[in-house]
């Protein structure tokens, strides 16, 4: 099935085939106009019924955001939050589940300037390098998933979450069999240490790497150029 192909173009073509969601006659608030550029959300094939019994928005997982074939996954620690801005912690622009049709999720194309912050600068300006560059749009091979749901502080670690997630049958799994990844990006310390209890069941390639806020040459297991080498190597992503 090309929705789940090693070329990241035939991804995107086979996915451009479907309605952008999964519900029929979705609704678009203002803010996806600009990641839709023009097209209807609702024309298109209904997605395949494997796909669709995983992924609305009282089964999905919560802060897992992205296309829902997206080659490469990237997980974070969790949703951060500031004591000046509590009010805005963990806020999510919806829609609570993945799309498909080879259109970027809004979080991914515009969340660096609607939530300006480093990691969100850095992961911005490196990803899409490591994305075949004849994509339409390189957020259109991205899944991006928080380890831990719950908003908190910058360094607050709940293991007992983070083992949950990884648990079989648990969040994970569920996001690794919707989307089959080529590989998994994992960022930080509490995603490699919670990783070391996941079953890995589709023995998909994972990729350590520093927190995205230490990728712009601050140290970490890799910096932005190497995330971004490392990446193409094990899509297979040439030039």
């Amino acid at each position: 099935m090309k929705l789940y192909s090693r070329d990241l173009r035939e991804r995107e073509l086979a996915a451009t085939l479907y309605r952008v969601f999964p519900e029929i006659q979705h609704t678009t608030p203002p803010y996806w106009d600009q990641v839709l550029d023009g097209r209807d959300p609702n024309e298109g094939l209904d997605w395949p019924s494997r796909i669709l019994s995983h992924v609305s928005s009282t089964v999905w997982p919560k802060h897992a955001f992205g296309t829902a074939n997206a080659a490469c996954l990237v997980i974070w620690h969790r949703p951060g939050k500031s004591k000046e801005m509590d009010h805005r912690a963990g806020s999510y622009l919806g829609p609570h589940t993945p799309i498909l049709g080879g259109i970027g999720h809004v979080h991914n194309v515009r969340w660096s300037s609607l939530h300006p912050n480093p990691s969100w600068y850095n992961l911005h300006k490196f990803l899409p390098q490591a994305l075949e560059n004849s994509l339409v749009n390189p957020w259109s091979q991205v899944m991006l998933m928080c380890l831990n749901p719950i908003p908190d502080f910058t360094g607050k670690v709940d293991q007992i979450a983070n083992l949950q997630t990884v648990a079989p049958g648990g969040r994970l799994d569920l996001v690794v069999s919707v989307c089959r990844p080529l590989v998994v990006l994992a960022c930080g310390k509490p995603v490699h240490e919670a990783l070391n209890h996941w079953s890995n069941p589709t023995n998909v390639e994972t990729l350590l790497c520093s927190h995205p806020l230490k990728w712009n040459g601050h140290g970490g297991v890799y910096d932005g150029p190497n995330v971004v080498a490392a990446l193409r190597a094990a899509l297979s992503v040439s030039g």
